[in-house]
């Protein structure tokens, strides 16, 4: 999305810029997450004509409950959390599915000696939002990411380059952005990819320049989503996921999106019919349930088609 909406620098194709008005206002010290989404959404919706967008999509203002009991029967979920992005396709000018949400995290505070530990501004670490986008699986989005936003404390650079010289302001810049490459690797590569947690992972250092308007974002980090089995297989009477049906029609009524019909493939054990999910079927070699071992080319693995 980010590499399609911002404008480029040939010398720096890892680096796309937004331009808005708004920024004008905006410093690393006054940036909050949600100036942030009013204005980089603001400049997707310009581009991106083909498709829709939602911010702080709430589901209790979407239900509209006469009283909190009443989401217990409706929906057998609390209607939590908030969705910071929600975006689809647009066709012939209808919303369409498959829903992709979004987790943004800011990380605009900065802590320990030096001031080059990145913090949100509840001051969490490079987990920060990892339990919210989990929990976002459960509403039957078809996928989720979690998005970290580094914020470039240049205000803070600055000082340390006029009260000590270039050479330790250097230092200071080269060591806090090389800790928070540090924690968002360490997120992608030993939590969300081995444990093999069903979202994308997507990090970015952000430099704000209010004099140009400007938002200079850079790609750090990137781990694809993988499709949501909570949505995906919607066959209640087999899956028994009525709730997250329900959270998703929620979402599909109240947005007026159109469901697209998505075919997918999931492997089933022949030994106890136990689902292997999406995977392809070469990447189990025994069955997680009954321990059933496969043939080496997995033939004996078979497909069970389920349309959404």
């Amino acid at each position: 999305m980010l590499a399609e909406t911002g404008n480029c620098y040939p010398e720096s194709p890892t680096i796309r810029f937004f331009e808005h008005p708004g920024i004008e206002a905006v410093t690393d010290k006054t940036i909050t997450e949600n100036i942030f989404m009013d204005i980089i959404v603001s400049c997707f919706e310009k581009k991106k004509k083909d498709m829709w967008f939602e911010k702080r999509v709430n589901l209790w203002e979407l239900a509209e409950p006469k009283d909190p009991s009443e989401v217990l029967e409706r929906f057998h979920h609390p209607l939590q959390p908030d969705i910071d992005l929600l975006y689809g396709q647009c066709l012939g000018g209808k919303r369409q599915t498959p829903i992709v949400g979004v987790e943004v995290k800011l990380f605009s505070r900065f802590t320990g000696r030096g001031m080059k530990l990145a913090k949100t501004a509840g001051y969490e670490g490079y987990y920060a939002g990892l339990d919210e986008a989990i929990s976002l699986l459960t509403l039957g989005l078809d996928f989720v990411y979690l998005w970290h936003v580094y914020v470039l404390p240049l205000a803070i650079w600055n000082r340390c380059f006029v009260k000590y010289g270039k050479k330790f302001a250097e230092k200071v810049e080269h060591d806090a952005q090389r800790l928070g490459n540090l924690g968002f690797g360490l997120l992608r590569d030993m939590v969300i990819e081995p444990l093999e947690i069903p979202i994308g992972y997507f990090a970015t250092f952000l430099a704000i320049d209010p004099e140009r308007k400007r938002f200079e974002v850079t790609y750090t980090h990137f781990l694809d989503a993988k499709p949501n089995f909570y949505s995906v297989f919607q066959d209640a009477e087999r899956f028994d996921f009525l709730p997250f049906s329900k959270t998703r029609d929620l979402i599909v009524k109240a947005l007026n999106l159109e469901n697209v019909k998505v075919r997918e493939e999931i492997w089933e054990c022949p030994n106890c019919f136990a689902s292997l999910g999406s995977k392809t079927r070469y990447d189990y070699k025994y069955c997680p349930e009954c321990g059933n071992r496969f043939e080496s080319d997995s033939s004996n693995v078979f497909p069970a088609d389920v349309n959404e």
